[in-house]
């Protein structure tokens, strides 16, 4: 009796032991294709040469950093891309709690930012989940409404220069007291 439950163990052991390798299937290891982006898709906005923005953003600290690090991101390998964009988003909170000069504190100039910090957020959302085509489309919305940021912020130096010109071009009105 003893040595039949050895054996039925023994059996029982074996047969198991040639199901479970029948059972296992080849692991198939999926390459994922590395990212990359349509660089001819981004175009970088560059400001154009102003008096007003040289003297009063240009020595915000925070604004140069954040301007090169936003630029910087287009000539990056889009496989490392998202430590980069999580440093552009520290530096566009550090610009959002900036106050900007006075020409340039409006409200309309800081949504615009709050725009791009959405996209940021967006851009290295998609740059984690490895999603190629919806971090091409986030990458090319987030250099729009940079662009569009900079383009409001260069509005209001034209408008501010352009103020400026008619103050100083105004003749001045002569007043004559009568006594």
């Amino acid at each position: 009796m003893h040595s039949k439950f050895i054996l039925f163990c023994i059996a029982l052991m074996f047969i198991r032991c040639s199901s479970s390798v029948e059972q296992k299937n080849p692991t198939v290891v999926q390459e994922e294709k590395p990212l990359s982006i349509e660089k001819e898709s981004i175009q970088v906005y560059q400001l154009q040469e102003n008096a007003l923005l040289d003297s009063l953003l240009f020595p915000i600290e925070e604004f140069t950093l954040f301007r090169s690090t936003i630029e910087d991101l287009s000539k990056l390998n889009p496989a490392g891309l998202e430590p980069f964009l999580y440093d552009a988003l520290l530096k566009c909170n550090d610009l959002l709690r900036q106050k900007l000069p006075v020409p340039f504190s409006t409200p309309d100039i800081h949504s615009r930012l709050k725009v791009v910090k959405t996209e940021l957020i967006k851009a290295r959302y998609y740059g984690q989940e490895a999603d190629q085509e919806q971090l091409n489309e986030s990458l090319k919305k987030l250099y729009k409404a940079y662009k569009a940021y900079l383009m409001r912020i260069e509005d209001y130096a034209v408008e501010v220069k352009e103020e400026n010109n008619l103050e100083v071009n105004k003749p001045e009105r002569l007043e004559v007291s009568r006594r």
